[in-house]
């Protein structure tokens, strides 16, 4: 879990390029990640990013992900 509070960013959205401070909102992110080994050679992982679907900005009106998962199988020889 990840916790940001609220932050002070620049915007251009004035026609004459002069920024604008703007307030960001604060946001909580949770991230799951595990694995488990299913013999000496072979393991299976996954993890999922963003488990609430917070919506959220680290820099002005740039939104980041959704909610994302992934999933895998790793073997080795």
């Amino acid at each position: 879990m990840r916790h940001n509070g609220s932050t002070d960013d620049l915007a251009f959205t004035d026609p004459s390029f002069v920024p604008v401070r703007v307030r960001l909102d604060d946001y909580t992110l949770v991230n799951l990640a595990g694995e488990v080994k299913l013999s000496e050679n072979i393991r299976a992982f996954g993890r999922i990013e963003n488990l609430l679907g917070d919506r959220y900005e680290q820099v002005f009106s740039f939104v980041s992900p959704g909610r994302s998962a992934l999933i895998g199988v790793e073997a080795r020889f």
